[in-house]
């Protein structure tokens, strides 16, 4: 794939992903702030618990076959095998199914003793909504991972709308009479509605469209490689999953109680909704395939890597750092009047886990470098940070509690990736950018102590004071980002360039770095 063609595509795909992105984001912040004022924290708790396991569910599940359909159909899509990635839909979709009615039979075999252990006795009279939910979230993923690696994000954007539009209105019918059972209920229905119509009316019709475009050429060792990369994915997942607020959740509920357990989940979800203001995730889904398109075409090529690396790891710390810096500026009034003034004691705790999110900008395009050369055992090594996470957090839990829990974590997630870094050295030399990440920390810093200043400059005692102060400082702190990025400009000449291109395929000329 050419660099403008690449360029060109990620502009493209990024703005559908945002459209679809914004409607899916004010959808899920809404019913979020519902459901975080509707259930107790002991009730949010819970509710966020099963979430959790979730991810566990999806480790032993999807994982693996996620990283495999995200490596391995941009390959497929670029070398024209159509018919070979119709198969590998098929047969990784069996997998995923078998193994949900496997995890599905032991869930409810031993889910008094599972709810005992962890202190969550209420988990039993939910044992049923929570199995349909657990379909119907992890087929979602599936065919999400499907549809960002086929780069059908306008198609996939259009289904989400319709999705969300669907979500809202059926907890509009229960907005007067909402309980937990029947979130978990909403839940599943929404999920599995938003499946089958990516999954028949986007990805199916692709295929079906291209499959008389159909290449004859050979790919080389196509079924050692897929295997070679489940196999090591899968324990590599099992591995990440360990060094997760997952684990976080089970070490509190099982050595604290549902009301830590309800504090901290408070915290990671106010993360998980604010960095949606900005398509992180969506970014890097559309320019994954990119980045693997372009390596199968150059796979000799490791001054590309480290570029793309440098590039990206730039990118993604000065999205970060606004982002970051900006909440934790505003973070007691974002607690006490857009949720629920009952979470303010956990302003702290949320404050800390903003900034280890900065280490996402780090692991994003280091997860890219490590896939493209297909060195999963790196990945794997990395992982025996978890037992520093494991261990950790059993640790601090009895001293320093839930702030405790959250340090260790964070630590975890950068020894993780420091051992990356080493390993890698082996294939390719990757870069690091201080003085960069210097120049955008300082920008981030001053941002943040203009808004702290403002902000103590004014009394809230109102909701429309707090609303109207963090939506104007938030269109003021992305102009005074922006300027203060143009003073001191973290990219270079080349980065700029492409920062600037993409501004122009969105019909942003006037903005350049």
């Amino acid at each position: 794939m050419k660099k403008e063609i690449a360029v060109e595509y990620a502009v493209k795909n990024t703005i559908f992903l945002y459209i679809g992105n914004f409607f899916v984001s004010i959808s899920n912040f809404l019913i979020s702030i519902y459901i975080i004022r509707k259930l107790s924290i002991e009730e949010f708790g819970l509710y966020s618990f099963v979430l959790g396991s979730f991810f566990f569910v999806q480790i032993f599940s999807l994982s693996s076959i996620s990283t495999i359909l995200n490596r391995f159909v941009p390959e497929l899509i670029e070398r024209k095998r159509f018919s070979i990635l119709k198969n590998l839909l098929n047969y990784s979709f069996l997998i995923v199914f078998i193994s949900l009615i496997f995890i599905a039979l032991l869930f409810n075999i031993f889910s008094k003793e599972f709810s005992t252990f962890f202190k969550l006795p209420d988990m039993v009279s939910y044992q049923g909504e929570i199995t349909i939910f657990l379909f119907g979230y992890i087929v979602l993923l599936y065919v999400r991972s499907l549809s960002s690696s086929t780069l059908l994000q306008k198609e996939t954007a259009i289904m989400n709308i319709t999705a969300s539009i669907l979500r809202v209105l059926v907890y509009g019918i229960f907005i007067f009479n909402i309980n937990l059972k029947k979130i978990f209920l909403i839940e599943s229905l929404t999920s599995f509605f938003n499946a089958f119509q990516i999954y028949f009316l986007v990805i199916l019709k692709f295929i079906k469209r291209n499959l008389n475009n159909e290449s004859k050429d050979k790919i080389e060792n196509l079924k050692k490689r897929i295997v070679r990369y489940g196999v090591l994915s899968f324990f590599n997942e099992v591995g990440a999953g360990m060094i997760s607020k997952s684990t976080s959740y089970y070490v509190i509920s099982s050595m604290s109680n549902p009301v830590e357990l309800g504090k901290y989940s408070f915290a990671y979800k106010i993360n998980d909704l604010f960095m949606k203001i900005f398509p992180i995730d969506q970014i890097a889904n559309v320019l994954k395939p990119i980045f693997f398109m372009k390596y199968v075409s150059k796979p000799d090529d490791k001054e590309y890597l480290n570029r793309m690396y440098i590039f990206l790891y730039k990118f993604f710390f000065w999205v970060f750092a606004f982002l970051c810096f900006y909440f934790i500026s505003v973070s007691d009034l974002v607690i006490r009047f857009v949720f629920d003034p009952k979470y303010i004691d956990s302003k702290r705790i949320t404050d800390i886990i903003f900034l280890f999110t900065l280490f996402n900008s780090f692991q994003i395009p280091l997860s890219f470098v490590v896939l493209s050369l297909e060195r999963l055992e790196i990945n794997l090594i990395s992982k025996i940070s978890l037992f520093f996470n494991v261990v950790g957090s059993i640790v601090v839990i009895k001293y320093f509690g839930i702030i405790g829990v959250a340090f260790i974590l964070g630590t975890s997630i950068l020894m993780k990736n420091l051992i990356i870094v080493v390993l890698l050295r082996k294939y390719v030399k990757l870069s690091f950018p201080f003085v960069s990440l210097l120049k955008t920390t300082s920008i981030s810093l001053i941002l943040f102590f203009v808004i702290t200043v403002v902000k103590n400059l004014f009394v809230f005692n109102k909701n429309i004071t707090a609303y109207s102060f963090i939506v104007f400082t938030f269109i003021l702190g992305i102009f005074l980002y922006y300027i203060l990025t143009k003073i001191v400009n973290p990219f270079d000449n080349d980065e700029k360039d492409i920062v600037n291109s993409m501004f122009k395929k969105v019909k942003l000329s006037f903005i350049r770095l």
